[in-house]
C-alpha cells in the first residue's frame, strides 16, 4: 500500500473508534451547531483521546501530501477576518438562534456591507465561524457562539490579535508597540491590556498540579518544612499542595498588585484564593523575584511556568537570588516546558511546543529549553547548582518537573 492509503486507513480506523465511543455512551457527536458541547472530548478516556490525535495527525500528513511540497511551505491562513470579527464584536451584534442580513449587520458594526460580507464568508469556510443558511443571511455556529458568550475566549482573541500577532509581524513586542519597555513594564502602564493578558494566560489545569504533586517527593520533606512558591500568583497551586501534604507550610510570593488581587493583576478572586482549611499554612507575601530572596533556608523554592518567560541572563539572575538563600540540602523545583528531542513527541504536541517557543521569542525575547539548556541555565546561575532530575508530566507531554540542588 502507498503512504496515502496507509493514512486514509488510519483516519478511517481512528475515526470509527471515536464515533463508536460517542454512540455507545449516548453522547452528542462533535458538531459545529450552536447546540454542540464546547469540548466534546473533555471527559473522553485516554484511548479515545489517542485515537483522536492519530486521526488528526494522519489528516494533516494526508492533506500535506495531497497539496504538494510547494503548497506545504506557503502559509494558507489569512487571520484578518477573525481579527475584524474580534475587533468589531461582530458575534455580539445579534442573538444566538436568530439570523441577520449582511446589510443590517453592517449597519450595526458601522462597516461597508461588501467588506463585512467578504470577511464573514472567509471566516465561514476557513474557521467555521458563522454560517450562511440562506444567501445574504447569517446565523451563529458553535464557534461564533463562543466568541459572543465566553469571556475567556475573548481574552484569548485579545492575546492573539493585540499582543502576539503584532509582535510576530514586527519580530518583537517592543518594536510592535514602539516602546523601549519590556512587555511587563509596558503592560503595567496599560491596565486594560494587562488584565486581558493575565486572564488569557491564567489557566492551571488540575492534571498539571496533580503531576507536580506526584513527580516530586513532597512527603519526604521534614514536618514543618517551608516551600516558597516564587511567582505563585495568589496561591492556587500552593493551596492544592497544602491540602495534599498537611505537614508542609507554604509562602506564596508575587508582585504587590498580584498578591493584593488588584485590577492590574488581572487575576480572578474566584480562582486565585486560599481555602479556609489551609489558610494557616499558606501565606501570601509581596516580593519581586529580581531582588534578594527574603526567606532563607527554605526546603524548596518552587517556580512554575515563569523561567520560560525570561531570557537566560534574567532567568539566571532570578535563580542566583535563590541560590544565595538556599540551605545546603535545599532544592529548586521547576515546573515548566521542556523541549523534546525532534520527532520524539506526537506531531500535534511538537507543533504546540515549537509554536510556544516562537511566541516566547516574539513576546519576551525568551525561549523554551531542552533538558541540556536547563542544566546550562543552572550552571550559568551558579556552578554549584546542578540538574538532579527532569521528569515529563506524562508520556508525550511538553512540560516537566525539573529539580536542581547545590553540589558539595
Amino acid at each position: 500500500m502507498s503512504r496515502l492509503n496507509d493514512l486514509a486507513a488510519e483516519i478511517a480506523k481512528s475515526t470509527e473508534e471515536v464515533s463508536e465511543y460517542f454512540s455507545t455512551n449516548n453522547l452528542p457527536q462533535p458538531s459545529f451547531e450552536i447546540s454542540a458541547p464546547i469540548d466534546a472530548f473533555a471527559t473522553a478516556p485516554s484511548d479515545i483521546q489517542n485515537a483522536r490525535t492519530k486521526a488528526i495527525e494522519a489528516s494533516i500528513e494526508l492533506q500535506q501530501l495531497l497539496n504538494g511540497n510547494v503548497n506545504v511551505m506557503i502559509p494558507d491562513t489569512n487571520a484578518s477576518s477573525m481579527r475584524a470579527i474580534y475587533r468589531f464584536k461582530i458575534a455580539n451584534q445579534f442573538p444566538i438562534g436568530e439570523e441577520i442580513s449582511y446589510s443590517e449587520l453592517a449597519d450595526r458594526c458601522d462597516l461597508y456591507e461588501h467588506d463585512l460580507r467578504r470577511l464573514i464568508r472567509y471566516a465561514i469556510v476557513r474557521y467555521r465561524v458563522f454560517k450562511e443558511a440562506r444567501k445574504g443571511y447569517i446565523q451563529h455556529t458553535a464557534a461564533s457562539k463562543l466568541l459572543a458568550e465566553s469571556t475567556s475566549i475573548q481574552n484569548v482573541m485579545a492575546l492573539i490579535f493585540e499582543e502576539t500577532w503584532p509582535a510576530n509581524a514586527k519580530s518583537g513586542y517592543s518594536l510592535a508597540n514602539d516602546t523601549p519597555l519590556s512587555i511587563y513594564s509596558f503592560l503595567a502602564s496599560h491596565p486594560d491590556r494587562a488584565k486581558r493578558f493575565s486572564s488569557s494566560m491564567a489557566t492551571t489545569s488540575e492534571s498539571g498540579m496533580a503531576a507536580l504533586a506526584k513527580l516530586y517527593d513532597w512527603s519526604a520533606l521534614s514536618p514543618g518544612s517551608t516551600v516558597v512558591d516564587v511567582g505563585g500568583a495568589r496561591g492556587h497551586v500552593s493551596a492544592y499542595l497544602a491540602q495534599r501534604f498537611p505537614h508542609l507550610n507554604f509562602v506564596v510570593q508575587d508582585l504587590p498588585a498580584v498578591v493584593a488581587g488588584s485590577e492590574m493583576s488581572g487575576e480572578d478572586d474566584a480562582v486565585y484564593y486560599v481555602p479556609s482549611d489551609v489558610i494557616d499554612r499558606v501565606t501570601l507575601q509581596a516580593h519581586d523575584f529580581f531582588t534578594p530572596q527574603p526567606i532563607i533556608g527554605a526546603a524548596v523554592y518552587l517556580i512554575r511556568y515563569t523561567l520560560h518567560n525570561w531570557s537566560d541572563a534574567y532567568a539566571a539572575k532570578m535563580l542566583r537570588y535563590l541560590v544565595h538563600a538556599m540551605a545546603p540540602r535545599g532544592q529548586i523545583v521547576v515546573q515548566d516546558h521542556m523541549l523534546p528531542e525532534p520527532g520524539t513527541l506526537s506531531l500535534l504536541r511538537e507543533r504546540e511546543i515549537r509554536g510556544m517557543d516562537l511566541i516566547m521569542l516574539s513576546l519576551f525575547n525568551s525561549r523554551e529549553r531542552e533538558e541540556a539548556d536547563w542544566a546550562g541555565l543552572f550552571d550559568m546561575a551558579d556552578e554549584r547548582l546542578k540538574l538532579m532530575s527532569a521528569k515529563r508530566l506524562e508520556e508525550g507531554s511538553a512540560s516537566a518537573v525539573i529539580v536542581a540542588a547545590l553540589e558539595g
